[in-house]
């Protein structure tokens, strides 16, 4: 069974390490957290690796800026 390691990179350009060694099964919900949860605006890049840190996926997500509120 091969086996992924999930990191991501926060918008300071600290890495951080979601999962270590486990099936892809377990890397994608993860996944799918770190992209469309409400956690994604400190997310910049998602990078999952091959247990011989090879690279599968890079994923370097783009988050808006806060727009002002119009005050009435």
């Amino acid at each position: 069974m091969e086996l992924f390691n999930l990191y991501w990179y926060d918008i300071d350009g600290g890495q951080h390490i979601e999962q270590e060694r486990v099936p892809l099964s377990v890397v994608r919900p993860h996944l799918d957290r770190l992209r469309f949860g409400p956690g994604r605006v400190f997310v910049k890049e998602i990078l999952v690796t091959d247990m011989l840190d090879c690279t599968v996926c890079q994923i370097k997500l783009q988050n808006p800026t806060p727009q002002p509120q119009a005050t009435q």
